[in-house]
């Protein structure tokens, strides 16, 4: 009874381990990474660069640029660099079997959840995955590239080759959209790619918070799933940086406001003034008067990013989605947040920025 109540508490803490969440952090140029919610050293830092961090994993790269797949209990080397995060604890990678095919492997760091297909697609395989449906390029036509959802067991969810571009999958509200080759036309379309919305669009970008950027030939705004216009804004400056408009996150968006009009801009099109406001989803006014260089899209903590200048440089400081500062005072550089914790840099010395209180954990004293 006793050997088994040890084994019971053993399985538990083994269990406890096995789900901690990850945090990266810098010191002198090197990433590592800290449990967030004990703020205790997982893995020194050793790597390069990060590529990517969701809430259970990570992708960085080595000194020779070799990518890394990290969890809180293990380090896994991607030889072919082709991998991607799927929500926030599955991940996958690609490698060469013993008959020297290529297989992708999808995988849980939470679970004993596995997924194994042969890799058909000649490219990058995973395109801003979601955790129901992933975007792939299918390999029929290489002058003419196309894309289609593959689900989990490696299958086409339709047999059309006719998509030039296909944004990723919207988890709850299944839809996703798709630009057709042979019209240009953008719609917005189920996982079987049936029209979900008769509506013909122009440029459309990515489903956020229910809804999605486009335009259509009388229309520029942010439109729900049924092609319905729900907020009016004015057209993008360049079309050339469509798809790195921010979309809305925490119920929430950084704009500015040009003679009572909304106007999304990219990190490329930056503007200091004092006209930068946060709105919500049903298009009001949350905080206005802002005075920025550039807000960042909120992140999934719901923080975003305000670059200001002060002379001749730039300097950085944290607002929350109410639009009030975060942060005590401004950084040389802020990364967004990952699990509640900024990276960020002031004086030559790297920090960890609390997204709660901003406070600040200078790095090399973290242990």
């Amino acid at each position: 009874m006793k050997k088994n109540a040890l084994l019971l508490v053993f399985l538990f803490f083994s269990f406890c381990y096995a789900q901690q969440r990850i945090c990266p952090y810098e010191v002198d140029g090197l990433v590592g990474f800290v449990n967030p919610d004990t703020m205790r050293i997982t893995r020194q830092p050793e790597f390069q660069g990060l590529v990517s961090c969701s809430e259970y994993c990570a992708v960085v790269y080595d000194s020779s640029y070799r990518r890394h797949i990290i969890t809180s209990s293990q380090d896994f080397i991607v030889e072919n660099g082709d991998c991607a995060l799927i929500g926030n604890a599955l991940y996958s990678y690609t490698q060469k079997t013993t008959d020297g095919n290529m297989e992708v492997t999808i995988k849980s760091a939470l679970t004993d959840e596995e997924y194994h297909f042969q890799k058909y697609i000649e490219y990058d395989f995973l395109i801003s995955p979601s955790e129901t449906y992933l975007v792939c390029e299918n390999p029929y036509d290489k002058a003419y590239p196309r894309y289609q959802y593959v689900n989990k067991d490696g299958n086409f969810l339709n047999s059309s080759l006719d998509i030039r571009e296909l944004s990723p999958f919207d988890d709850e509200l299944q839809v996703g959209a798709a630009k057709i080759r042979t019209t240009r036309i953008w719609k917005i379309i189920n996982a079987d790619f049936t029209f979900h919305s008769d509506k013909d669009f122009t440029l459309l970008s990515t489903f956020s918070d229910g809804l999605i950027f486009g335009q259509s030939a009388t229309e520029c705004g942010f439109f729900d799933s049924n092609g319905n216009l729900v907020i009016s804004t004015l057209k993008p400056l360049d079309l050339q940086f469509f798809k790195y408009l921010p979309g809305f996150v925490c119920g929430r968006i950084p704009c500015t406001i040009e003679n009572g009009s909304y106007r999304i801009r990219t990190s490329f099109d930056y503007t200091q003034c004092s006209d930068w406001a946060v709105i919500n989803t049903e298009g009001r006014i949350v905080k206005s008067d802002i005075t920025a260089r550039y807000l960042s899209e909120f992140s999934r903590d719901g923080v975003s990013v305000m670059e200001n200048r002060m002379g001749t440089k730039s300097v950085y400081s944290l607002i929350n989605t109410s639009g009030e500062m975060v942060t005590k005072g401004v950084f040389d550089m802020i990364q967004p947040s990952v699990n509640g914790f900024c990276r960020a840099k002031k004086g030559g010395a790297d920090y960890l920025i609390s997204i709660e209180d901003g406070s600040e954990y200078k790095c090399s004293d973290l242990y």
